[in-house]
């Protein structure tokens, strides 16, 4: 999930609160099923009865819905459970809007209704921007990018963390100088989480298992996603039980290649798995590892970003690249297919 947001709830902690092994869960089932399900009920249930005040209602939880599913990331519940709300959407509306057609009655809004909608109408105000900002994160931006092969030779896949607006990258929080992670993480600021899927669109066998076993990503094959040489490579670190983070060294096991012009790091791999060694010259398509549960991450995934070596005076650091994968620019809940 997302790693770096992560950190900043335990920032300068060893490893994760472990009342956040319930919390987690009980965050997504609130935001992405409780409260969704809930809405559409009340629209189902309990229409206001005035025409004014039913748009509003039926606007005001589009809105909502619009938003969980634009900003909320969808690896589990699965990435078609916002489809389903739509179409329950649509029909609920259809079938009010029939039966009001039938029976043309009007009746005038009342104060009490537009109370009643006053909490909806301010969280969709509030999500209307979230939802507009996340947008705008499928969109490439300016500035420098590369692009190199998929990470992964088969397979479906579903995006974490991508994109340009911190509405889908929680990477992003890094590029902010006031930001705590800014020292050590801006290089990644632009990082992509992908996730296997199967081809349901689960990640596994559970709704939160803590066994990164029980994970369908977990053990998945990486390749070199570009020719260069190997510069640095970490095995050995345990993977954490799920959602268990050791921030010892965040990247946990990785690889980093020298590609050309840039450097591109893959992190997150299972212990034991990588079969690369520092200044192994690999091309496009060499395994080097497997995807893991390493470092700070709160579930198995790859993490993979991509950086340039910059020179200020005497002192230098790494900037971070936009990152396109077999020629597309990937943001949150987008689904890639690898053959």
């Amino acid at each position: 999930m997302v790693d770096l947001v992560a950190l900043h709830c335990i920032h300068r902690k060893k490893y994760f609160d472990p009342l956040l092994r319930f919390k987690m869960p009980s965050l997504l089932l609130l935001t992405q099923l409780v409260l969704p399900i809930m809405l559409l009920l009340w629209l189902l249930l309990a229409p206001l009865r005035s025409l004014t005040a039913f748009s509003l209602q039926a606007f005001s939880t589009a809105i909502v819905l619009a938003t969980i599913a634009l900003v909320a990331p969808w690896a589990m519940p699965p990435w078609w459970t916002p489809i389903l709300y739509g179409a329950a959407f649509l029909l609920i509306v259809s079938g009010h809007a029939l039966l009001r057609r039938r029976n043309p009655h009007r009746t005038k809004t009342q104060p009490n209704e537009i109370l009643v909608l006053l909490p909806l109408i301010i969280l969709a105000f509030f999500g209307s921007h979230q939802s507009w900002n996340a947008m705008v994160g499928h969109q490439l931006p300016q500035g420098e990018f590369v692009d190199v092969r998929s990470p992964f030779l088969r397979g479906h896949f579903i995006i974490e963390n991508a994109g340009a607006t911190r509405q889908v990258n929680g990477h992003l929080h890094a590029a902010d100088p006031l930001d705590p992670l800014h020292d050590v993480a801006f290089g990644q600021s632009r990082a992509i989480d992908i996730i296997p899927i199967n081809r349901f669109g689960f990640r596994s066998s559970s709704f939160w298992p803590s066994d990164p076993e029980e994970y369908y990503g977990f053990g998945y094959p990486v390749v070199a996603p570009c020719d260069g040489l190997i510069l640095e490579v970490v095995d050995g670190r345990n993977d954490q039980d799920v959602p268990r983070q050791d921030i010892t060294t965040p990247s946990g096991n990785k690889v980093v290649i020298q590609c050309s012009g840039f450097r591109i790091v893959l992190a997150h791999l299972k212990s034991g798995s990588v079969v690369v060694e520092t200044g192994n010259a690999v091309v496009s398509g060499d395994i080097i590892g497997q995807v893991g549960n390493s470092g700070a991450s709160t579930e198995p995934h790859l993490h993979i970003h991509a950086k340039r070596l910059s020179t200020f005076g005497s002192g230098s650091s790494f900037r971070p690249l936009w990152l396109l994968i077999d020629g597309q620019f990937l943001a949150r809940n987008d689904r890639v297919q690898a053959h």
